[in-house]
């Protein structure tokens, strides 16, 4: 597993890796993007076969060499030297999912090239038979090349190949999970909801898929999360990103989702722990402290003012503007605390806003009221209720004349 393998493991995957490129090249069927992980724990005596076969070789090599037949030789050792970096002696990150990929052996294939290039001269004497073989050697090699270029249409479409040859490759099926949940993601963002409904269970499906071939993996817990909370369910959401926390508890995505799923089920105050722990990670988060400072505004709300502030510093487009000044408006023309209170930033705030929805309208009048013009904000308000009533909207209704309660009594709102 991972990195941790014996001298004797390294050298038969060495090995392994020394003989598989030359019969890729020779005989390339199926390519693919992550090829099957080679068994070496727990192997027997009897699967090291390939340390005495490549040392046979190097020895047959080296006596050519020696008897100065020097082509070959030098042509399959700059192979040799040129894949050295990825036998497996020393390790590198693609190790985790394979020891061979096919871009490894881009350079160092011309040696072996050189070799059945050089043998298929050396064989076929006639010239035109020359033209015929390489011609047909041609042919057969555009026509694969065309054939697999299909496969490279888009990313899905290249994983899914790969898990058609190689099912158990932990990295193809949690790919094809994670291009899922971009796919869904868009479809959201287009107005789609059923078909990204589809491609977010069909994402929950592969990642499970993922988890079962490798467990700890850090990147397939946060996918299910993901997936989890764009289907609503919360619960099953908070348990991988609570296992994405232990996997990686320096990571801001792990809290921040953790934190967004306690808020969803209602647990305000380990969200805002696991939010606290977010900020912390990222301190210019935009959705994090945006969140984090609703959830404090009562309690705390000359903190929840710097947060809401750090959020508006941080937008990265007009909505992450919109959503922050609203909130941070409210705050400033509504807190019980009046360190907390600033009126006339919050109207600033709303008034600079380019959209002033039933929200921004609503933080307008109680930026007035703090300032006093009660009136003002009385007439604003009930042209808010009466459109509210015209719409059905109950809930901006109910807010409203609890608001007017306040303004008849020239008070300003106090949440």
């Amino acid at each position: 597993t991972g990195f941790a393998f014996s001298a004797a493991e390294r050298l038969l995957i060495a090995a392994r890796v020394l003989l598989f490129y030359p019969q890729k090249l020779l005989a390339p069927q199926p390519l693919m993007f992550c090829y099957p992980r080679f068994e070496i724990a727990g192997a027997g005596f009897a699967a090291f076969w390939p340390v005495p076969v490549v040392v046979a070789i190097a020895a047959a090599l080296l006596f050519a060499y020696r008897r100065g037949w020097r082509g070959a030789p030098l042509a399959l050792a700059f192979f040799a030297g040129g894949i050295f970096p990825a036998l497996g002696l020393i390790d590198f990150y693609p190790m985790l999912y394979s020891f061979v990929a096919d871009h490894f052996a881009y350079l160092p294939s011309l040696g072996v090239l050189a070799v059945a290039i050089g043998s298929g001269d050396y064989w076929i004497a006639r010239a035109a038979a020359k033209r015929i073989a390489a011609g047909a050697l041609l042919l057969a090699l555009a026509a694969l090349s065309f054939a697999h270029s299909a496969n490279f249409r888009d990313a899905q479409t290249l994983y899914r190949h790969s898990i058609a040859h190689n099912p158990d490759g932990y990295l193809c099926v949690a790919l094809v999970g994670t291009e899922l949940i971009k796919q869904a993601q868009q479809e959201l963002a287009d107005g789609a909801p059923a078909a990204a409904r589809a491609h977010f269970e069909e994402a929950k499906g592969f990642s499970t898929r993922a988890l079962a071939l490798k467990e700890d993996q850090y990147a397939t817990h946060i996918d299910l999360a993901v997936t989890h909370f764009a289907l609503g369910e919360a619960e099953a959401g908070l348990r991988h990103a609570t296992r994405a926390t232990e996997l990686g508890p320096e990571q801001f995505e792990a809290h921040f989702l953790t934190a967004s799923a306690l808020a969803a089920l209602g647990r305000s105050d380990e969200a805002i722990v696991r939010f606290e722990r977010a900020v912390s990670l990222d301190p210019k988060h935009h959705t994090a402290s945006l969140v984090l400072g609703g959830l404090l505004r009562r309690e705390q709300p000359q903190r929840a003012a710097r947060l809401l502030r750090a959020a508006l510093d941080a937008a990265a487009d007009d909505a992450e503007r919109h959503e922050a000044s609203v909130q941070l408006a409210w705050l400033l023309a509504t807190s019980p605390a009046a360190g907390a209170r600033d009126g006339a930033e919050a109207l600033r705030l709303v008034r600079t806003l380019p959209e002033a929805g039933p929200r921004v309208r609503r933080a307008e009048a109680a930026a007035l009221a703090e300032l006093g013009a009660f009136d003002e904000a009385r007439t604003l308000a009930s042209a808010l209720l009466a459109s509210a009533k015209a719409r059905g909207r109950a809930d901006l209704v109910r807010a409203l004349e609890s608001d007017l309660a306040f303004y008849a009594r020239s008070e300003p709102v106090r949440e």
